[in-house]
């Protein structure tokens, strides 16, 4: 295999409400953002944040932060902060495909509306399986990839042509089935948080180290992702020297700060060999930690279901045909 090249992507994932309320999650989520523009316009060498494939966050933090609209347009349209291709980051198996059609919809709009077109992944990271039709849909809004790992059992490689219902066909990568969508967040930054990173880098080569040695095992091509980030988690001002410090101890990896635009691209040069996975994938993996499939979507009450599926029938099945029968009738007059 040619030398390995490790794309870093810096990432926060987040939940609009979980084991915290929605404004005890936005105050986190402004707190952050205020902190990422200020790091971003000081540091030109920390280069990129992926702010989780969703563009809801931006109205959630605009709502607070008016007064801070142009400097986020400004690094959003200079290509550092990436955004999209979701309004709201969905669980495919909660909602109808109209749902996930209209909420992609929404998020290509409101990228555009910041200049920029949205990142072209399907971005599903924190879902519980993944139904049929996703590459089909994700094709028609000509997204070539999926990025997810739950749902595909054990499969031991980084990428697969993952093969939907219809036939349409789609690259997946596979993030780690202990870390997930972390893995060098856990391996190099987390161990470092509180005590700081200076006095370890013995500690922090070695565990680099051990990040190549068992990434060497999943990789289809010298394309390494490590992805730095977590739950609700800040950027890491520290990122550039740690960065430096790997490129000076591993002079054989080639170590790039970059977006998941170029990961993507380096894979489809690389044209690996890769194996076909056909149809859902909402099989429970036996290894790994993060490798579980929440039946029925555990995340959502019964209830609530029920109410989003009435709601979903009525604005597809009623209202919006009787709106565009209205229309009709109406242009005769």
């Amino acid at each position: 295999m040619e030398n390995r090249v490790l794309y870093v992507i810096s990432h926060t994932h987040w939940d609009r409400e979980w084991y915290q309320t929605f404004q005890n999650y936005r105050f986190r989520l402004v707190r952050m953002i205020d902190d990422l523009i200020e790091l971003m316009e000081r540091d030109p060498e920390y280069r990129y944040f992926h702010l989780d494939g969703q563009t809801i966050v931006l109205e959630d933090y605009l709502q607070i932060r008016p007064e801070n609209k142009s400097r986020l347009e400004k690094l959003i349209s200079d290509g550092r902060i990436i955004i999209g291709p979701w309004y709201v980051m969905p669980d495919e198996f909660l909602v109808s495909g109209e749902s996930i059609v209209r909420n992609f919809k929404r998020g290509f709009e409101i990228c555009r509306e910041y200049g920029v077109e949205p990142m072209r992944n399907g971005y599903v990271t924190d879902i519980f399986g993944h139904n049929g039709q996703f590459p089909q849909i994700l094709r028609g809004f000509n997204i070539k990839s999926a990025s997810m790992f739950r749902g595909i059992a054990d499969y031991p490689k980084d990428a697969f042509t993952w093969k939907g219902t219809d036939g349409s066909e789609v690259t997946a990568f596979k993030l780690c089935r202990d870390r997930a969508y972390s893995n060098y967040y856990f391996a190099v930054r987390e161990p470092f948080e509180v005590c700081g990173y200076d006095g370890h880098e013995d500690e922090i080569i070695a565990r680099v180290k051990a990040l190549l040695d068992r990434y060497d095992e999943q990789a289809t091509s010298p394309a390494y992702l490590m992805m730095d980030g977590v739950d609700h988690i800040d950027a890491d001002i520290h990122l550039p020297k740690i960065l430096d410090l790997i490129r000076k101890n591993f002079p054989d990896v080639t170590v790039k700060h970059t977006t998941f635009a170029d990961y993507m691209s380096a894979v489809e040069n690389y044209a690996p060999a890769l194996g076909t996975v056909e149809g859902p994938l909402y099989s429970i993996g036996n290894k790994g930690v993060n490798n579980i499939v929440l039946k029925n979507v555990l995340s959502s009450m019964v209830h609530l279901k029920q109410a989003n599926d009435k709601c979903e029938t009525l604005l597809t099945g009623v209202a919006e045909p009787l709106d565009f029968a209205a229309e009709l009738v109406s242009d005769k007059f």
